[in-house]
């Protein structure tokens, strides 16, 4: 696709980090991206460890996504000259979540109480269940690993697992805020009829409008930025 578009003189503009593919980017390329990459998000990460001393660790990646182990790989490479080691790098999958959990367990008795999360939203939300009933079952305190998770940092996946994220970290892009947007976004939820989409959306759900409306209020607010950058730069004539 991205050839395509570069042979037709259109410029493609990324709201979400596309740099694990490996592209050339730049105007005389015709790839844009007005996020922050998965490579500065790791030196942060790197950063934080090393600020808190946290320099024996577990990390949980999803095997079967690319942008998972692109940063797994840039990780390893800042970690080696950092002497930051890895008690072991567990690959999450749904059937085998209760044995992902027993390693890292395993590793906290080893002293790596700390749990880097390269994972998508709903693996890490479905570790955080499986380590919330294991921490209901009294085999540790929900306070013994703490967790740093640097992908789908939106807030809302602290919703039901409070206690377990207790000193944590989100690493995520920073943003200002955006007042005429955050106005118009929070007049639309109050009258949804203004917009027509969001109306028939809401409309869609049924019984089910107000969990409808969470979700639509929980949408990242970075992605948003992003996007609006996005139309500013085609508006601007920088593309």
């Amino acid at each position: 696709m991205v050839d395509f578009v570069s042979s037709i003189n259109y410029t493609l503009i990324a709201t979400q980090d596309i740099s694990f593919m490996d592209l050339k980017f730049g105007s005389r390329f015709g790839i844009l991206q007005t996020s922050a990459t998965s490579q500065n998000l790791i030196r942060v990460l790197v950063e934080q460890l090393k600020y808190f001393g946290w320099r024996y660790i577990s990390v949980v990646v999803d095997p079967n996504d690319l942008y998972s182990m692109s940063m797994l790989h840039y990780l390893n490479e800042l970690t080696n000259s950092e002497k930051i080691c890895f008690a072991s790098v567990e690959e999450l999958s749904d059937p085998h979540v209760n044995v992902t959990m027993m390693h890292l367990l395993e590793n906290y008795k080893n002293g790596a109480n700390v749990v880097v999360l390269l994972t998508s939203y709903e693996s890490s939300a479905n570790l955080m269940a499986y380590y919330q009933s294991t921490v209901k079952l009294g085999v540790l305190k929900s306070e013994n690993l703490h967790f740093v998770a640097i992908r789908d940092q939106n807030l809302e996946m602290v919703h039901g697992f409070e206690e377990e994220y207790l000193g944590s970290i989100f690493i995520r892009e920073s943003i200002g805020r955006m007042n005429h947007f955050d106005n118009h976004f929070l007049d639309l939820l109050a009258n949804p009829k203004k917009e027509q989409l969001l109306y028939q959306f809401i409309n869609q759900c049924g019984s089910n409008s107000a969990q409808c409306l969470r979700l639509i209020n929980s949408f990242d607010r970075t992605v948003a930025a992003n996007t609006m950058q996005a139309i500013l730069a085609i508006v601007g004539g920088e593309c």
